[in-house]
């Protein structure tokens, strides 16, 4: 219980709060949107929404993707599962424990279905690799931080990630 009212503070700081001080300094990113986008100002970070339907063939316009809580439900449908397969750039779903991100790979398995295991990572992704196999990435919600420490980390973990897998 205390980890959901933790998650639930997290989210309403991230709807109300200001930017996040995230600390990125490498290459320049554009990181395409599924949903709504971080309050992190970075000169370095583009951030652009896109839907669902246009993911695969936006694929080469970003050099990774985040989606968040909202569009769970309806991208874990199985109309959509081929489309995340194709994807050659990271992609992090924001939120996403207690499921597994597997959820929107499987045509059989949506979010009312789906596995669930309470020590998954809050944030999980994946990157397709040449080879076809894919790696597993995931970053832990850390609760022995401030809402706002804790965000600004989370969010440093996946643009990491993202420019290291990109």
């Amino acid at each position: 219980m205390k980890k959901i009212g933790f998650i639930l503070i997290v989210f309403l700081l991230t709807a109300c709060s200001s930017a996040l001080d995230v600390k990125y300094e490498g290459r320049p990113l554009t990181i395409g949107v599924i949903g709504t986008i971080p309050p992190i100002e970075n000169d370095l970070i583009e951030w652009k929404t896109y839907s669902l339907e246009t993911m695969v063939t936006n694929d080469t316009n970003v050099d990774g993707w985040i989606v968040t809580e909202e569009w769970f439900e309806e991208a874990s449908e199985p109309t959509y599962a081929s489309q995340f397969q194709q994807l050659t750039k990271p992609i992090f779903f924001i939120g996403i424990a207690p499921y597994h991100y597997s959820i929107f790979l499987e045509e059989q398995t949506t979010l009312e279905n789906g596995y669930k295991n309470e020590h998954l990572p809050y944030i999980q992704g994946f990157v397709l690799l040449p080879d076809g196999t894919r790696k597993d990435m995931g970053v832990r919600l850390n609760e022995y931080m401030s809402e706002q420490n804790a965000l600004e980390e989370m969010y440093e973990g996946v643009i990491t990630l993202i420019s290291q897998n990109s």
